[in-house]
């Protein structure tokens, strides 16, 4: 049968500041199934090498979604490529880092065999892409999804995460979402676990997209709020926590009258945050004359918004995942 194709770009940059470009398509590696692959994750290495985390559906036989973990060289050849999901069950990572020189940690949600609710995740692997242990958390709702996390100044692991509750049509449509920050140590251990949700509104989503820590060893979740019946709806959304887990605020920010989220947050000096991220235009957003706004953010530790820019961009425009580099930021598209 024929087989559907990966294709991706990639960006090499190796210390010297020159940069490997190519586009590549890369054939499924399920040859028994038409399948679509799609790359959702990737990470360099040294030696101007690569990871990438693909995930695919088949779209016939048993509806079995699967993950595969590739390893390219800066030219795009192909070293080894490997399942990661066939022995794991149906996971999908959200997050995908090193945390030492021969182990990686890829975080995200899990279901079980049954598939009736999907829990927080997170595998440690080595250099090879072999699974070394794996962490499975439950929330309060029925998928329970990490989506950002890092190693604080004390080796214990922070997370951001939502725990959602899907609707019962059957479409995967989100009834409500509660914003959750969490610790546990090395070892996987849970050390403290907070939910923001307002249980006398509950259609309205609180979201957690990145997390961050300050030289004191707080911790930020920066997300999103979207109030149901209103437009804009979406608001900006902090959380500070204290080093062992205590709410020390949350705020709103409704900015400019206009609806956003925040997506990529960046540490600057002197324990200040940028934070990149897109915003729709509310008065036009459902005609043909929608614009949107590529909007950044410098915020200090007290949730105090220290400068903002705002910049008109075509509709299509969205980002997400900066890097930081000499004053300047690049950021994806999508």
């Amino acid at each position: 049968m024929k087989k559907l194709c990966l294709f991706t770009t990639f960006l090499i940059i190796n210390i010297y500041g020159n940069s490997q470009v190519f586009n590549i398509v890369y054939p499924s590696i399920r040859p028994e199934l038409k399948t679509v692959d799609a790359v959702s994750l990737t990470i360099p290495l040294k030696n101007n090498e690569a990871y990438f985390i693909s995930r695919g559906i088949p779209l016939i036989g048993p509806y079995y979604y699967y993950r595969i973990a590739t390893k390219v060289d800066r030219t795009g050849e192909v070293l080894w490529h490997k399942y990661i999901s066939d022995s794991l069950g149906y996971f999908t990572p959200r997050h995908f880092e090193f945390i030492s020189n021969n182990r990686i940690m890829l975080a995200g949600f899990k279901y079980p065999p049954e598939r009736d609710i999907a829990k927080y995740w997170y595998g440690i692997f080595d250099i090879e892409m072999n699974m070394l242990e794996e962490h499975i958390y439950s929330g309060t709702h029925n998928k329970a999804d990490i989506t950002h996390f890092l190693i604080s100044d004390n080796g214990d692991y922070v997370f951001s995460a939502l725990d959602n509750m899907l609707d019962d049509r059957g479409n995967g449509a989100t009834d409500k979402v509660k914003a959750v920050v969490f610790s546990t140590d090395s070892t996987g251990q849970m050390k403290w676990y907070y939910e923001m949700w307002d249980s006398l509104r509950p259609k309205d989503l609180y979201t957690a997209n990145k997390v961050m820590e300050d030289s004191q060893g707080n911790f930020y979740a920066f997300g999103g709020f979207l109030t149901s019946g209103e437009f804009p709806n979406w608001k900006g959304l902090v959380i500070k926590m204290s080093p062992s887990g205590k709410l020390l605020w949350h705020k709103i920010y409704p900015i400019a009258g206009y609806g956003v989220s925040f997506y990529s947050v960046l540490s600057l000096a002197n324990d200040q945050f940028l934070l990149v991220g897109h915003s729709a235009d509310p008065i036009n957003f459902f005609n043909d004359r929608a614009e949107s706004y590529i909007y950044s953010i410098v915020m200090d530790t007290s949730g105090t918004i220290l400068k903002s820019n705002f910049k008109n961009k075509s509709f299509s425009n969205s980002l997400s995942d900066c890097v930081l580099k000499n004053g300047q930021y690049a950021c994806l598209r999508w």
